[in-house]
């Protein structure tokens, strides 16, 4: 879906030559739901937004045997940093207000998003918001996990990642590369295109 900025009765294009800019749309971007059918998730060809990018993960099961879950970000497509990632997750249990670290990490090769839960009874939803917040393309995160098994249970994560470049791409996947249960990620941001 394409929305366009609204324009006054008087004549914004010569307005807008005058202050030098040029007029531009707003694009709206949705993967729809990607079924995650094996090990690793690639999304690619991301545009370069300032908007918040939104990750979300949709009725996910782990196989058994526990493995983990990574992401990893990209700025081009097929290449994934492998290093400086930083990130803290907490959990809070039967609303007691008492956070509990999960994991953390500075300079890690990944962002660890979720272990262990590997019971059948567990389906996990969890939604991230991405946001650049730096001259050089130092992003963002931050997001949370429910597990309607245990609705006592609320998971936390933040993380943040320098990039030096705009980023277009995101991997997600398990440490021993065996596929998903079940479960479908999508992704949705807003980008300005120049008209």
């Amino acid at each position: 879906m394409t929305v366009r900025v609204n324009k006054p009765s008087f004549n914004i294009r010569e307005k807008l030559t005058e202050l030098k800019h040029k007029p531009i749309e707003l694009v709206s971007v949705s993967t729809g739901d990607i079924s995650l059918d094996s090990g690793v998730e690639q999304i690619t060809g991301i545009h370069e937004t300032d908007h918040p990018i939104y990750f979300r993960i949709n009725g996910l099961s782990v196989p058994s045997g526990g493995p983990a879950i990574f992401m990893r970000w990209g700025t081009e497509d097929g290449y994934y940093t492998a290093s400086n990632y930083s990130y803290s997750s907490t959990y809070e249990q039967n609303g007691t207000g008492q956070n509990n670290a999960v994991s953390s990490s500075s300079g890690s090769a990944q962002f660890h998003i979720m272990a262990g839960w590997t019971a059948d009874a567990n389906v996990h939803y969890a939604s991230f918001r991405i946001q650049r917040v730096g001259a050089n393309n130092a992003y963002y995160m931050e997001g949370s996990w429910t597990n309607p098994t245990y609705p006592e249970y609320f998971v936390f994560q933040t993380g943040s990642l320098v990039l030096g470049k705009p980023l277009t791409s995101i991997q997600f996947y398990t440490s021993n590369g065996s596929a998903f249960d079940a479960g479908t990620i999508s992704l949705q941001y807003i980008y300005e295109r120049n008209l």
